[in-house]
């Protein structure tokens, strides 16, 4: 099920396709098949949550509203420079069920496209001239390395703890959705009592988003078997996995007997037999509902408006 995460919001709605041709301007070349083939990687069907994030924050100071178009732009560019570089690493043929660069290209390629998406990310991130925002961003960038890191340390790990996960996706994933949010409090230089909230948010907020897409990865009669297969076969184990492996003495010799060769149906009738599943699902909603929690602690009603709707919204998502 396909949901308008901002049909609600018409102004945000607004900002956002702004922030799509701010993007495709920006990704304008002297080189026209360069441009195509980085520009097609921003389509309608995205999401655009961190830019959100980052637009919702600034609406303290309506005054800030054009650059933070551009910073959210920004934003959505070094995310999406980051997914390509993320293909690369894993050796995905497709995302959203697209050929990825190193797939159609080759790698060296795609390593190219994804530093140009990094260094026009922080272009745009420089001419809003908020040094604040610039530090945040240099220092998610290196939180998001180090997780990537402490992935591929973790590669075909079977006693992998529920615990070193979570540091994964806290650095992979939730430090972006509260670098989002920061940003654009920076720039709406509001108080540092409630930036410190507002970071809170993005975290337990980007936890919340990643377990849910664990889950939905075993869930999704569309995307079953798809990107979970593969990362299983890679050695990169989600949280549905992590719980299972805990648990089941079975299913961990079972893992360690095949490694690259384990079967899906497989793992998916062990799940089906424990309550791996519903587990995962407790985690979902224990992050939900620190995140309402907080949410509620913010001083602008417009704001824990918009950031409610959009986290009631995306619990729920199918993909």
């Amino acid at each position: 099920m396909s949901i308008n995460l901002y049909e609600e919001f018409p102004q945000l709605e607004k900002s956002l396709k702004k922030v799509n041709n701010v993007i495709q301007k920006s990704l304008e070349s002297s080189e026209e098949s360069f441009s195509t083939i980085i520009q097609k990687r921003f389509n309608e069907n995205s999401k655009l949550i961190r830019p959100a994030l980052c637009l919702i924050a600034s609406e303290y100071n309506p005054k800030v509203k054009e650059k933070a178009i551009n910073l959210a732009a920004a934003i959505e560019m070094m995310h999406v420079a980051s997914l390509v570089h993320d293909d690369i690493i894993d050796q995905a043929k497709t995302r959203r069920n697209e050929p990825t660069i190193n797939e159609e290209y080759d790698v060296g390629y795609a390593v190219i496209c994804g530093d140009y998406l990094f260094s026009k990310s922080f272009q745009l991130i420089f001419e809003t001239q908020d040094l604040r925002g610039i530090s945040k961003m240099g220092s998610n960038v290196t939180t998001m390395v180090f997780g990537e890191v402490e992935q591929y340390l973790e590669k075909y790990d079977e006693n992998i703890s529920i615990e070193r996960y979570f540091s994964i996706i806290e650095k992979k994933t939730a430090s972006f959705f509260a670098t989002s949010l920061v940003m654009g409090a920076y720039l709406a230089n509001v108080k540092e009592k409630e930036i410190k909230i507002l970071e809170q948010i993005g975290r337990t907020m980007g936890m919340l988003f990643q377990i849910q897409d664990d889950l939905l990865d075993f869930e999704s009669q569309e995307q079953i078997g798809k990107s979970s297969q593969s990362d299983i076969l890679r050695g990169t184990y989600s949280l549905p996995i992590i719980i299972a492996l805990e648990d089941s003495i079975k299913f961990r010799d079972y893992v360690m007997s095949n490694k690259e060769e384990i079967s899906f149906n497989q793992v998916m009738t062990y799940l089906d037999s424990s309550d791996a599943l519903q587990k995962t699902q407790n985690y979902i909603d224990e992050y939900y509902n620190k995140t309402i929690s907080l949410i509620n602690e913010l001083s602008n009603k417009e704001v824990n408006v918009k950031l409610t709707t959009l986290v009631n919204k995306l619990m729920k998502r199918s993909r």
